[in-house]
């Protein structure tokens, strides 16, 4: 199912100078555009069927997500600081230098862990943790002091802004249809998180452009402050790799 070794599945468009995993492109499309009707189709009763699913996953799988989150963590840092630290991605060549400069790193580990969701949620995290969450509160009462209570909501918010949220990038993927199904997945959750986060730009941006608060509700108002930035960055595509240097 999964190798370290060998090559993705590659399939090459000559006329747009692009490589595409067939599996992975195809499966990813499907999903994603079969998310989208059903989200323009039957807007109601899909939400009520994802507010569900949700819950049952949260409740379930809540604490594998914590479990791997900080699993994660000590393994970068062991790999790091072990023999294997010193070893060389990509070329062999012992003078073989960075694609990127280490500052050009930085931001994009950044940018991918945190996106806009740190400037939207920074500083009221914390607070709702500590004010409206049901971690802390049992049948209307409160269980732990207030300082216990506060410095619980503090450590959720290092959890959801710290190096947990970097390291899920730091590795490279396997290949075979472990990989396939890996990738695939990373491409939903992509989807569904820059949709988020672009949906938050939008609500973001009204007070600075002079638009009043209440025609938040006027959808072709939103439409309009999401496609126009999107538009921008599908045009800098091509341009890629020497903007992120």
């Amino acid at each position: 199912m999964g190798r370290l070794d060998g090559a993705p599945r590659a399939f090459r468009l000559p006329p747009l100078d692009l490589a595409l995993n067939p599996v992975v492109a195809f499966f990813a499309f499907g999903i994603i555009w079969a998310f989208i009707v059903a989200c323009i189709a039957v807007p109601v009763e899909f939400s009520g069927q994802i507010w569900w699913w949700k819950r049952q996953i949260l409740s379930t799988f809540l604490w594998l997500y914590y479990l791997c989150e900080n699993v994660w963590v000590i393994f970068i840092i062991w790999l790091c600081y072990s023999r294997w630290g010193t070893f060389t991605l990509g070329e062999s060549q012992r003078d073989t230098r960075p694609e990127y400069s280490d500052i050009s790193w930085f931001l994009m580990m950044f940018s991918t862990g945190m996106g806009i969701a740190l400037f939207m949620f920074g500083a009221s995290e914390p607070i709702y943790h500590l004010e409206q969450s049901v971690r802390y509160t049992a049948m209307g009462q409160s269980f732990m002091s207030y300082n216990l209570a506060s410095k619980e909501a503090l450590m959720l918010s290092y959890f959801h802004f710290g190096i947990h949220a970097w390291v899920p990038f730091a590795l490279d993927y396997i290949y075979g249809w472990l990989g396939d199904f890996i990738d695939i997945l990373s491409a939903l959750v992509s989807f569904v998180g820059v949709s988020t986060l672009v949906g938050f730009a939008a609500i973001q941006k009204i007070p600075y452009i002079g638009i009043d608060g209440k025609e938040i509700q006027n959808y072709k108002t939103l439409m309009v402050i999401i496609w126009a930035p999107c538009f921008l960055a599908v045009l800098s595509l091509s341009g890629v790799i020497g903007g992120s240097r």
